[in-house]
């Protein structure tokens, strides 16, 4: 870092300036709100799933879809987002994008 701000003042390179706004990446709102709520709503529809398979194994006659149907899946991937600037999860659990705000 000092090397490049020795050079930076020697005029041999080019000064770098990190903060230039050409350099930042803009994600819109809406193409964010939409891959996480993408994501939350796979997980909805998994454990949907996962609910109705073990009913139809279990031999019930009737199943409950509405007991089925977990809304706060969503709700709570959404809040927990918005809440601390995390955004989306891979397969291993890591956060695939931080510092949103």
């Amino acid at each position: 870092m000092v090397n490049r701000l020795i050079q930076g003042s020697l005029g041999r390179t080019t000064e770098d300036d990190r903060d230039y706004y050409g350099k930042k990446r803009l994600d819109m709102a809406g193409a964010l709100l939409s891959g996480l709520f993408r994501q939350e709503f796979r997980k909805c529809v998994d454990e949907m799933k996962k609910i109705i398979k073990r009913d139809l194994e279990n031999g019930k006659d009737i199943i409950n879809l509405h007991s089925a149907i977990k809304p706060d899946i969503i709700t709570r991937g959404l809040r927990s987002a918005l809440a601390t600037g995390n955004w989306g999860k891979d397969k291993q659990g890591d956060v695939q994008k931080t510092g949103v705000s």
